[in-house]
């Protein structure tokens, strides 16, 4: 990941200087990037340094035409960095904005984090298409709103943890409905972090703890990103927004594919 955002941070710079001071905002990264500013942070720091060295080359040109190369190269980088700087701190401004936005849209107590596989895919997801027959689809949307709200709607329990004296399923909880499960883990901030969702039929068997200790072992890399993410407040308010977005999918498929919903409204 470091590496990445080093090459990138090259790639970026190496286009700002070759480029007139008033092309490079064209030139620059999105502000919706997911690490843009972390990205601009550094690219604004490399050109400092740039900078510094022009101006510290002076002291060893007594050249008049060497010297006002490095004049001209200085008030340049000066110029292309009040750019960026400008455009970075216009991205604080954007972001609180989306914030503000989705506080308006989220008026739910608890906000839910989708657990991601090493593949790079929502793991819920993966359930949904592949484990999870579309006869228990009708009950997705509603356990995952008493999730939200942190209450009990119809048959479903409050979020439980789970009985078995397995050290490897310690701290997580379940909230169930008919036959099935949505397996997760509790975060500060009244953050839930959803590790999976299961049919399950019996009552509690041996392959029913493997599965979901399979998964949390899957599982356990992003957690401990999204726990650390949480602890620092690194952009925590971003990291809800998507996961904002990839409810409302989830919620979209699940309508789109509940047994019997679109032979109702054919």
């Amino acid at each position: 990941m470091i590496d990445n955002m080093i090459g990138l941070r090259q790639k970026y710079l190496d286009a700002i200087r070759a480029l007139d001071v008033e092309d490079i905002e064209n030139a620059l990264p999105s502000s919706s990037y997911s690490n843009f500013q972390p990205l601009m942070k550094g690219i604004i720091a490399e050109l400092n340094k740039e900078l510094q060295e022009w101006q510290e080359s002076l002291a060893f040109f007594h050249n008049p035409k060497d010297r006002k190369e490095c004049e001209l190269e200085a008030k340049i980088t000066k110029a292309k960095i009040r750019i960026c700087e400008r455009i970075y701190l216009q991205s604080f401004t954007i972001e609180e904005h989306h914030v503000e936005s989705a506080k308006t849209q989220n008026d739910n107590p608890y906000n839910l984090i989708f657990g991601v596989n090493p593949a790079g895919n929502i793991s819920f997801k993966k359930d949904l298409e592949r484990d999870v027959d579309r006869h228990y689809y009708e009950q997705i949307s509603g356990l995952l709103s008493s999730l939200e709200q942190g209450t009990n709607l119809g048959n479903v329990e409050k979020g439980k943890r789970l009985s078995s004296s397995s050290e490897k399923l310690r701290g997580l909880l379940e909230i169930k409905g008919f036959q099935l499960r949505i397996i997760y883990r509790e975060l500060p901030n009244n953050i839930i972090y959803i590790e999976m969702v299961r049919v399950k039929k019996d009552d509690w068997s041996l392959k029913d703890r493997k599965e979901i200790e399979t998964r949390d072992s899957l599982l356990s890399k992003d957690f401990e990103r999204t726990k650390k993410r949480i602890k620092q407040k690194d952009r925590v308010e971003e990291l809800i927004i998507e996961n904002q977005q990839v409810l409302s999918e989830i919620r979209e498929y699940v309508e789109k594919n509940t047994i019997g919903r679109n032979k109702n409204n054919g």
